[in-house]
């Protein structure tokens, strides 16, 4: 059995005399070594292409994204394009997507747009 010899001084604090076989432990932080050993995957895995390479790739992914639907859509032509609020205590109703959700401002709430933004990847025809 381990045991602590502790002595109290003459105001009242105790203060340790001996430790019999006890060693100290630090307490391990799991959430930072793994967001460590990601940060360190991820510089591997990218150390792997130029800047250049990893630009291109971006704006090809972008030209598909956007290649999905003509460039003459706008938000007025959706058919989520409604009138409603976005905020809980708003009273005069604006232009919103019905599929971009605002689940923090309440269940009927939604986020806003502009009728003549270019289409979300959420675009239907009316």
């Amino acid at each position: 059995m381990m045991s602590n010899r502790m002595r109290r001084k003459k105001n009242g604090t105790w203060y340790l005399l001996q430790l019999d076989r006890c060693h100290y432990f630090p307490k391990i932080n799991h959430n930072a070594v793994i967001k460590s050993l990601f940060r360190q995957a991820m510089k591997l895995s990218l150390t792997q292409f130029s800047d250049q390479e990893l630009k291109d790739e971006l704006k090809r992914r972008e030209k598909e994204r956007r290649s999905q639907f003509p460039p003459n859509i706008r938000c007025r032509d959706c058919k989520h394009c409604i009138k409603g609020l976005t905020f809980k205590h708003q009273v005069i109703p604006t232009t919103v997507c019905r599929m971009k959700p605002k689940p923090s401002q309440g269940p009927d709430r939604y986020y806003s747009t502009v009728c003549s933004l270019r289409a979300c990847d959420k675009f239907e025809t009316k």
